[in-house]
């Protein structure tokens, strides 16, 4: 089984869906690369991740939760974006 059989089959699995590196930098209008700089790098920045062996997962609710905590309103004295 090639290593995007294996994403793609953890991936998949019961549980909170799990999106892959790729697939959360789509979402996120970011590359994967950026993600990457994020986590290993700063610490601090983006969504929650799973590590799983060599493989990078994201929570699909932890990547919609980043992104609303980097939402701003117009006026409002908004949260901060930890981006």
């Amino acid at each position: 089984m090639g290593s995007n059989s294996v994403k793609a089959s953890l991936a998949s699995m019961a549980g909170p869906p799990l999106l892959t590196e790729r697939q959360a930098a789509e979402i996120l209008r970011l590359s994967p690369e950026t993600l990457h700089a994020w986590r290993c790098k700063s610490r601090r920045k983006g969504p929650a991740y799973y590590k799983i062996g060599n493989y990078i997962f994201y929570k699909q609710s932890d990547v919609f939760e980043y992104l609303e905590s980097c939402r701003h309103e117009n006026g409002a004295g908004a949260p901060t974006c930890s981006a």
